[in-house]
């Protein structure tokens, strides 16, 4: 049995318009879009008409900006997302003239093309969103209620940004270590690790993490010192018998 082929009526001259448009308007990132500039913290990442956080008046013009801010995060991944799957349908419907007209096949590949670099470009606003992790802190701090600790949690956990979150669990364990006092205050705690440490968001997320187990677990209000992995080198300092 011979295999069915598929016949198609192509409009060359579409295609072709296409083609002639890309090879026109085709932009640069660094050289068009970006120039250079970084984002500006003290301001909206969407305006109002399409943000619709002006209408939110239960919130701060802090927290509208900062919602602002957020919104425009989220807008660039998610359009990251989907210009992945309109990637995956420019290339599925190319097979069609793999083999046939190449002016079709060339405007498909070059529509591919600019959804890839439209792809890099989300990526790259992601990256420039998170690019200063004090500037995002500062962001948070200016909203009422949110303190140190839960701001530098929404950046680590949420944004991914390497800022590393000192706790309660934190002060315990280094200072029953003896590598802290515990009662000093929370940026100059912070600012130990952080200067001790690679600036890597993962790596600051599971030492932290194992810190919370480990007080959790073991390293207790009460401790269980018999089941602590560190009773060689930990002096208990603090800990009453």
């Amino acid at each position: 049995m011979q295999p069915m082929i598929r016949q198609y009526e192509v409009d060359t001259d579409r295609y072709a318009k296409c083609v002639a448009t890309s090879k026109r308007v085709r932009f640069d990132i660094d050289r068009d879009v970006i120039r250079g500039r970084s984002f500006d913290f003290t301001t909206r990442f969407l305006p109002d008409g399409l943000s619709k956080v002006d209408r939110l008046d239960f919130l701060t013009s802090d927290e509208q900006r900062l919602l602002s801010q957020v919104q425009g995060r989220t807008y660039a991944n998610i359009f990251g997302l989907v210009e992945r799957y309109i990637n995956v349908k420019m290339l599925d419907r190319s097979r069609d003239h793999w083999f046939g007209d190449q002016v079709a096949l060339e405007a498909l590949v070059r529509f591919s093309d600019e959804e890839l670099k439209h792809q890099e470009l989300f990526r790259r606003v992601e990256a420039l969103a998170g690019r200063d992790p004090s500037a995002v802190r500062q962001a948070l701090l200016a909203v009422h209620g949110i303190g140190r600790e839960t701001a530098d949690s929404i950046a680590l956990y949420a944004a991914g940004l390497p800022l590393f979150v000192i706790d309660a669990y934190t002060r315990r364990v280094f200072s029953r270590l003896g590598l802290v006092e515990g009662g000093e205050p929370y940026d100059t705690l912070q600012r130990r690790f952080m200067d001790a440490l690679p600036r890597d968001a993962a790596l600051f997320n599971d030492y932290h993490a194992q810190i919370v187990n480990h007080a959790k677990d073991v390293c207790r209000k009460r401790p269980l010192c018999d089941r602590c992995p560190l009773t060689s080198v930990c002096p208990r300092v603090g800990v009453i018998p």
